[in-house]
C-alpha cells in the first residue's frame, strides 16, 4: 500500500533510466529492493501511458520498489548508430536475469541481426515459445534476417555507384530494410511496384 513517506521521495531516487553503463548495478540493487523493469517506447501512446502510471506508483510507494526504465527506441537508435556492444550487453544481462521475459530475447535477436549474425538470431527466435515466436516483434526480426540474406553487402552496394536503374534501387532498398531503416527502404520498394 502507498505510504505517507512519498513527500520525501523524489522520482530520481526511485526511477532509473537503464543503459549499458548501469544495468549490472541495477540488477545488483534488485537483490535488496524489488526492481520493476519497464520497457517502453516514447513513440507509442499506450507505452507512455503505462510508464506514467508506473512512475506515479513507484513514487506513491515511497521506494518500496524501484522502476528501471528501458527506452526501446533509444536502444534501437544506439544499434543503428553503431553502439551494438552496449545494446548486446543490456539484453544479454536482462535475458540472464529474466529468462521468462521474451521481449528481451527478441531484442537480443535484433542486436544479433545488426551484428550480421542472422543464423544466431534465428536460433534465439526458434527457442521462443510458439505464441512468442509467431508474435509481430519476432516476425519483424525474422523479416530483417530474410532481407539481410537477400540484400547485397555494404561493399556491393557501394560498388553500384551512382546507378539509378530499378535493380540498383531495389538492392539499396533491401539493404536499408536489412539495416533497420524500414521506412526509407519500404518507401523505395513501394515506389518500384
Amino acid at each position: 500500500a502507498p505510504t505517507d513517506e512519498r513527500a520525501s521521495v523524489r522520482p530520481e531516487d526511485v526511477i532509473i533510466e537503464l543503459n549499458a553503463g548501469n544495468i549490472q548495478q541495477v540488477l545488483e540493487a534488485s537483490m535488496q529492493v524489488p526492481v520493476l523493469m519497464g520497457c517502453y517506447s516514447p513513440s507509442t501512446d499506450s507505452s507512455r501511458t503505462l510508464l506514467t502510471v508506473l512512475e506515479k506508483l513507484v513514487v506513491e510507494y515511497a521506494g518500496a520498489f524501484l522502476l528501471g526504465k528501458l527506452d526501446i527506441d533509444a536502444n534501437e537508435e544506439a544499434l543503428q548508430a553503431g553502439d551494438i556492444a552496449g545494446a548486446r550487453e543490456i539484453y544479454q544481462t536482462l535475458m540472464g536475469q529474466y529468462p521468462e521475459h521474451y521481449a528481451y530475447q527478441v531484442a537480443f535477436a535484433r542486436v544479433l541481426v545488426a551484428e550480421g549474425r542472422g543464423s544466431e538470431a534465428r536460433e534465439v527466435l526458434d527457442n521462443l515459445p510458439p505464441e512468442e515466436r509467431d508474435a509481430a516483434p519476432a516476425r519483424g526480426v525474422r523479416a530483417s534476417i530474410e532481407f539481410g540474406e537477400q540484400a547485397l553487402s555494404a561493399e556491393e552496394i557501394a560498388a553500384l555507384g551512382d546507378r539509378t536503374d530499378s535493380e540498383a534501387q531495389y538492392q539499396r532498398a533491401l539493404r536499408q530494410v536489412a539495416d533497420g531503416h524500414y521506412d526509407a527502404g519500404l518507401e523505395v520498394l513501394l515506389t518500384l511496384m
